[in-house]
């Protein structure tokens, strides 16, 4: 980023720093200022209160003092007398703010002012007060006073140390608010109070204008909770101060106390909180306004910075993302660039040869060995280049968003092994061991785009195959894990080399389109960089993922995750009731073939033992017969480590006799070695990598048989002379299947044509005449137009001669379920694969002689 666009953030970043600054300035100076002018408040409530206590004390003190001189006066007297205390009391009593003073007698009587002599009536007890000594109450003499609040100062008169009489004055609190009037602070907002701080009684308010309310103020303030809460703010806290709310009307009041000093009083002031801290608000206001002020400020100043940074930010993203696509429209010149480079060389290279073979042909045209020769040659370059083409043409259309995936009903077993088929050839030629296994593969029947499934599998396959010196080692498999959706099976694919590997740089780019790590001209290994590119592309469209492991010399291993749609109408795994509960040797030496073999036989009701070791397996064999515990049934692997497959196979069959099934288990066409096989005693032959499907239809295949077939059979039988010219239409889409089906009934006498799917039999049927042909054998699974819709199809023909042809399911669906369901459709009989030859003739014999 550059300097000039740095500075509006700069600039942002400034500015909140400084507004931080001067609001932390601003709220200490807010805080102190609070601060002096709470002082300043407490301090006028506390003026208030000394001005009462300093006008009390002038008032009442003087009295109290009064009241001690007449008492040593009357204790000194040598005549106890009522006159004597008269004239005493008529001569001081007019100095003194309490006009009327008494004397208490200990029978309770009372001596007035002018010597008369009355009833305490029971208001004041001699014993009581004496026991107080010398104390000030509030208590009041209904019986002389009515409701008038009246304040008595007792002293005790002692002669001979004994209290013989209490001396008191009334005071008429009337005359007191005078004293507590405070109207000269806070506007003549203020309240004093006198107040019992032992239990909380008021006793003078200056705020009430008569002394009737006075009392009548302090009970509704009792009875609204207000006096409680003072007294456990101020009394029982030992606060000098609260906050508290008399009423709902009066609102909030800053409560402010101190001890009188004259008995349990507290002289008491309360302001209004708004009176109060009148000044704090307006400065409250003032701060509030300048903070607002302050914030739009901030906010207008942030939102046109935020903005002008913004498109700073903006134009450098911008200017990032151009730059950025313009070093991938580089790279992909740069990559586009090389790509035509070598494509110059890797198309000049096929063309070469073939304009250099074709004119070498022209040249030898009488010398028909070199001319097939180099037709041969001309071929091969032909279809590399057909090769390279195809490649490039894939890649346009992936990058023109024309890559449509179409799923169809298919069988993970056809598909596994027609890419054997495809690939067998290559590995062979290179000398390299090709591994083919399956784990835990439950569901083989799904949806899915076979055609680009088997171009992700071969685009992988011939990598491996390219980069893997003569010797090597290549693998497929197939693993069926347990986490799926309802109705999908999830299935990881790896192929797996230990070739040359890549370069952890290269790596990174293997997927990335016109990527080669070396040319042609370097490695000597020709293709146009595009084939990783367009399976990950397949692999990406079809919802799944694709990675790679790989470490230079060492190899590669490319690790592919589908999901697949399943099949509704999906195989049954069901127990072959004639086999269950017998016992099957395995045979291999891949750990995973034995396991996975084991789990198949266990489905179907067998139990399994197996051996990595063709002697292990013969010893077992033969011990099993000592024992009287013998198996019923032998898979055994073509290539063993130890010993051959046959001669395991020869040795068993010598042990055990001609009634138990031997099935032999390749990953090779075995047709070069059938004879030899069936000359050994082997019942059958199955595929690997072995699929649930195929295994249990080789075993049904053994089980229907009855007896094992000898060498002999494997020669073909000539179908009855009256049935030979037939013309038959055979429906297969498997190509491989489709090419031994048609040799076995050419070489038996029939005429064949085929199709390779149920919408092309179809069509081929209601385009034919009468008679043309003789009999449909009909596959089942097929990807376009299945059997049975095929043959429900042929029977709603409108020509009733096309629509009755006979129609004989040939399939590997060989449960009775599924020859009912054949029946079910309009078809007419039911062959099972592998197809047993002399039972195929038997069919067409019964059906072809009518």
């Amino acid at each position: 980023m550059s300097g000039k666009s740095k500075s509006p953030e700069k600039a942002l970043t400034a500015t909140v720093i400084m507004i931080v600054i001067t609001a932390a300035l601003f709220l200490g100076a807010y805080i102190r200022i609070t601060s002096i002018i709470s002082d300043r408040c407490f301090g006028r409530m506390e003026e208030g209160v000394s001005t009462v206590l300093e006008e009390m004390s002038l008032r009442l003190g003087r009295d109290s003092r009064i009241l001690n001189s007449i008492a040593d006066i009357l204790a000194d007297a040598d005549n106890f007398s009522t006159e004597s205390m008269q004239e005493t009391l008529s001569n001081f009593t007019p100095l003194m703010e309490t006009k009327e003073v008494r004397v208490l007698m200990p029978d309770n009587t009372v001596i007035e002012p002018d010597g008369t002599l009355v009833d305490g009536n029971g208001n004041i007890s001699f014993e009581e007060e004496a026991a107080l000594g010398e104390h000030v109450s509030n208590r009041m003499s209904s019986m002389l006073y009515g409701d008038v609040p009246i304040l008595r100062h007792f002293v005790p008169i002692i002669k001979h140390g004994e209290t013989v009489a209490l001396l008191y004055g009334v005071t008429n609190l009337e005359k007191l608010p005078q004293v507590m009037n405070i109207d000269h602070i806070y506007n003549g907002t203020a309240s004093a109070y006198i107040i019992d701080t032992e239990n909380g009684d008021l006793l003078m308010d200056t705020h009430h204008d008569s002394l009737g309310n006075i009392y009548d103020f302090g009970i509704e303030q009792i009875k609204n909770g207000a006096w409680d809460n003072i007294v456990r703010k101020i009394v029982h806290q030992k606060n000098d101060y609260a906050v508290v709310k008399f009423d709902d009307s009066e609102g909030w009041h800053y409560f402010y106390y101190k001890p009188a000093g004259i008995n349990r009083w507290s002289i008491a002031v309360s302001v209004p909180q708004e009176e109060a801290f009148a000044s704090l608000y307006q400065i409250r206001h003032v701060c509030l306004a300048i903070a607002c002020l302050q914030a739009i400020c901030v906010i207008l100043y942030y939102s046109w910075s935020k903005k002008n940074v913004k498109a700073v930010v903006d134009r450098e993203v911008e200017a990032a993302v151009l730059l950025e696509k313009l070093h991938k429209v580089e790279a992909a010149e740069r990559a586009k660039t090389r790509f035509l480079s070598n494509m110059s060389h890797d198309i000049r290279t096929p063309m070469n040869a073939i304009i250099g073979f074709t004119t070498l042909a022209q040249t030898n045209i009488g010398n028909q060995k070199r001319v097939q020769e180099y037709l041969e040659k001309i071929m091969s370059s032909s279809n590399h280049l057909l090769s390279l083409i195809n490649d490039i043409l894939d890649m346009s259309r992936i990058e023109s968003g024309h890559l449509n995936i179409e799923e169809k009903e298919c069988g993970i077993s056809d598909i596994f092994r027609d890419m054997r088929n495809i690939i067998q050839t290559q590995m062979q030629e290179k000398q390299l061991n090709f591994f083919m296994d399956t784990i835990d593969v439950v569901d083989e029947e799904i949806y899915c785009d076979k055609l680009h499934l088997n171009q992700i599998l071969l685009n992988l396959l011939s990598n491996a195959v390219k980069f893997t010196p003569p010797g090597g080692n290549v693998s497929l498999t197939i693993r069926q894990k347990p986490a799926a959706p309802e109705g999908y099976g999830a299935y990881e694919i790896r192929v797996k080399d230990d070739g040359i590997g890549m370069s952890p740089e290269f790596a990174k780019h293997i997927f990335e389109p016109f990527e080669r790590e070396k040319t042609s001209t370097v490695s000597g290994i020709q293709g146009t960089g595009l084939g990783m590119a367009i399976t990950k592309s397949i692999v990406d469209t079809m919802g799944g993922t694709i990675q790679m492991e790989t470490e230079q010399g060492k190899g590669t291993e490319f690790i592919i995750n589908l999901q697949f749609r399943l099949q509704s109408e999906k195989q049954k795994i069901e127990v072959i009731r004639e086999l269950k509960g017998l016992r099957a040797l395995v045979v291999d030496d891949n750990f995973n073939t034995c396991d996975n073999v084991a789990k198949m036989l266990k489905q179907i009701g067998m139990s399994a033992v197996w051996t990595m070791h063709g002697k292990e397996a013969i010893l077992r064999a033969n011990q099993a017969l000592e024992m009287g515990d013998e198996f019923h049934a032998y898979l055994i692997d073509w290539a063993l480590p130890d010993m051959n497959g046959i001669e395991v196979a020869r040795q068993i069959r010598l042990a055990v006799g001609e009634h138990v099934p031997i099935i032999l288990l390749t990953a090779y066409d075995w047709s070069n070695v059938e004879d030899e096989a069936r000359s050994a005693g082997v019942s059958a032959f199955c595929d690997k990598p072995v699929f649930f499907s195929e295994l249990r239809d080789t075993l049904l295949a053994t089980l229907n048989e009855g007896n094992l077939p000898k060498a002999e059979t494997a020669i073909l039988p000539n179908a009855p002379e009256q049935i030979r010219g037939k013309r038959l239409l055979l429906v297969e889409d498997n190509e491989l299947n489709r090419e031994i089906a048609e040799e076995i009934l050419k070489e038996s006498g029939f005429v064949v044509e085929s199709a390779a799917d149920g919408t092309i039999a179809v069509d081929m049927v209601k385009h034919s005449e009468p008679g043309y042909y003789a009999l449909i054998l009909m596959d089942i699974q097929m990807p376009i137009m299945n059997g049975y819709e095929a043959t429900q199809n042929i029977r709603n023909l409108e020509n009733p001669k096309l629509a009755k042809i006979p129609v004989i399911a040939m399939t590997a669906n060989a449960f009775e379920e599924d020859k009912k369901k054949a029946l079910d459709c309009g078809m007419d009989a039911h062959i099972a694969k592998p197809i047993d030859v002399n039972k195929l003739m038997e069919v067409l014999h019964q059906f072809l002689n009518q």
